[in-house]
């Protein structure tokens, strides 16, 4: 808050660098997310994406930045169970981000998390059909990873697991399978730091056997589910 209000007052030439300011004001917002307060921190992330929509004091956008404080309104609204309210924030996330920072480069990997969260917004409402080609186009962008090239297959094998449960749960049972299959590769390459998430893995294990039970193939099915109670905790 005091940096904000230091911020505010400008330069020695009384310049204001909106930029800056924005990213205060997120902060802010982000303080108050972390501690649960979503209808509180939600002003401070529309505060942040007005600044930033100013510039800096060349008037120059980052729009990645703002694209994040975008993002954030949709998952405050998200948190509060308002999902058909956070889906154009989300929208207009991805139009930010598309544009990418202030020298014009795109981190394809958070472009692919605001996809997958419209994609998310729509599957919770039940529109599955309509959630699903979300879900791809955000496993286009995460497999083209972050700025340095990085690729979060952890990150990556969600949007993979949502496309198969899209079609799962619209009783394409064969067309999910590979879509699970994909997500339990990438899930075992783990994250950027190659951390890898057994509770996530086994769920995807588990889901490809869901698909082979519903088509009749118990034996089948039945190693899915082997391999995924292997993960579990003694």
């Amino acid at each position: 808050v005091k940096a904000v209000d230091a911020e505010q007052k400008g330069d020695i030439h009384g310049r204001i660098n909106h930029q800056d300011l924005g990213v205060s004001l997120h902060e802010i917002g982000n303080c108050l997310y972390r501690q649960g307060s979503f209808a509180d921190a939600q002003p401070w992330f529309v505060k942040a994406v007005d600044a930033e929509q100013k510039g800096d004091i060349h008037g120059r956008i980052n729009h990645q930045d703002l694209g994040v404080s975008l993002h954030q309104i949709g998952i405050c609204l998200c948190s509060q169970g308002r999902f058909a309210d956070a889906q154009p924030w989300f929208e207009k996330a991805v139009d930010a981000k598309q544009k990418g920072d202030i020298h014009g480069r795109i981190n394809h990997q958070d472009l692919g998390v605001s996809l997958h969260e419209i994609g998310n917004c729509l599957y919770r409402q039940g529109s599955f059909a309509d959630a699903q080609p979300w879900f791809v186009k955000a496993v286009d962008a995460k497999q083209k990873g972050d700025i340095h090239g990085r690729i979060n297959h952890q990150d990556l094998s969600v949007s993979l697991h949502e496309i198969g449960n899209c079609l799962y749960r619209q009783g394409c049972f064969a067309d999910a399978q590979p879509w699970f299959e994909k997500a339990v590769d990438a899930e075992q390459k783990g994250d950027i730091h190659g951390h890898i998430n057994h509770q996530s893995l086994g769920v995807s294990l588990e889901a490809v056997g869901h698909c082979l039970s519903q088509l009749g193939r118990q034996k089948e099915a039945g190693q899915w589910f082997e391999q995924a109670k292997e993960l579990e905790p003694n």
